[in-house]
């Protein structure tokens, strides 16, 4: 019975032609790089090579000592499958994910400081937190960066617009500072925190007043309720508390130096 590829069959034309056929699939696709498209005569070859019956011979004896046999016997049939599958199309990796394109950072600030939440923008936010807090700066013993004390301001200030619009709790206007107050660098400073802090405040998803919309500035770490003008108790919780920090303009309304950012009810 003759073999060929490593498989016998009975009828040897049969064999050749079921052999020659799974040689055409294995190769289709691949050949030399110098061949033409209807140059196939080197896919022919290999069918005819590969295809012709084997000579089946014993095994021949193992070798003495117990040694293994490196060499491949004519019934060995690991040749074709390497040759199958060094013949079949590799898979091709996946292409890299795209990358998020980046984000134009002053357009987005641009845009964020004119949103209106009702009658003000959120730059105005932004110019009434610096009015209210330009003389105020951080010292070793605040509680929280000053950063997040104007933060928190900011939300006051968003929650009374949207609450009660014009009718909102009295602040500082909403005034740009001028060229020769910014050449000073810690009114510059001061403005630059109250700008971040009205855009924190505007894209957070919390709210740490929890709906405040007052504001006042203690000038002791005082838990009581704020009592405005004029005077009724009970007055207005607080929400949060942050400080001590400096105060570097002493008046009537902060009159010390060490002073205390509240937000109330």
């Amino acid at each position: 019975m003759p073999m060929i590829n490593g498989r016998y069959y009975m009828n040897p034309g049969y064999g050749r032609a079921l052999e020659r056929a799974r040689l055409a699939e294995a190769f289709r696709g691949t050949r030399p790089a110098d061949a033409s498209d209807e140059d196939e005569s080197w896919t022919n070859d290999a069918i005819n090579y590969f295809t012709q019956p084997q000579r089946v011979s014993p095994d021949p004896d193992p070798p003495q000592g117990g040694g293994s046999q490196s060499a491949k016997g004519p019934d060995d049939t690991s040749w074709w499958d390497e040759l199958i599958n060094a013949a079949r199309p590799k898979p091709v990796p996946p292409p890299p994910a795209p990358q998020a394109p980046g984000v134009n950072q002053d357009a987005l600030e641009q845009s964020v400081d004119q949103s209106r939440n009702r009658t003000l923008t959120n730059h105005d936010v932004g110019l009434i937190v610096f009015q209210e807090t330009k003389s105020f700066s951080n010292r070793p013993d605040s509680s929280h960066p000053i950063d997040i004390a104007r933060e928190n301001l900011a939300h006051a200030v968003i929650n009374g617009d949207l609450k009660q619009g014009y009718a909102r709790p009295r602040t500082a206007g909403a005034i740009e500072p001028s060229d020769e107050e910014l050449r000073n660098p810690a009114v510059r400073a001061a403005y630059e925190s109250s700008m971040r802090a009205a855009r924190r405040a505007y894209l957070s998803p919390t709210d740490p007043t929890n709906g405040g919309i007052h504001m006042y500035f203690p000038t002791t770490p005082t838990q009581e309720n704020f009592l405005p003008k004029p005077y009724n108790p009970p007055g207005y919780g607080i929400k949060t508390r942050a400080g001590p920090y400096n105060n570097s303009f002493v008046n009537r309304d902060v009159p010390s130096h060490n002073v205390y950012l509240n937000t109330y009810e």
